[in-house]
């Protein structure tokens, strides 16, 4: 699955600044985020990182998984 995300709406609502500084990522690991690279329930985001292919685990941060909740969702 494809998470829908905008990186103007991440902006916009929680601030790209959170989301890069809570995962370390860029806006491209931002925006080729998917759905399923997120557990929901633990907010652990398990991911090989855009650039460079190397894997990835990081938790989210409780404010930030709450927001991403509210703004994204599968297709």
């Amino acid at each position: 699955m494809i998470l829908m995300i905008s990186v103007d709406c991440v902006s916009t609502i929680l601030g790209e600044d959170q989301i890069a500084l809570n995962l370390g990522y860029t806006q491209q690991d931002i925006s080729t985020l998917q759905f399923d690279m997120i557990d929901w329930n633990t907010g652990i985001v398990i991911r090989d990182r855009h650039k460079t292919g190397v894997p990835t685990k990081a938790k989210l941060w409780e404010s930030s998984l709450e927001i991403l909740l509210k703004q994204m969702s599968p297709i």
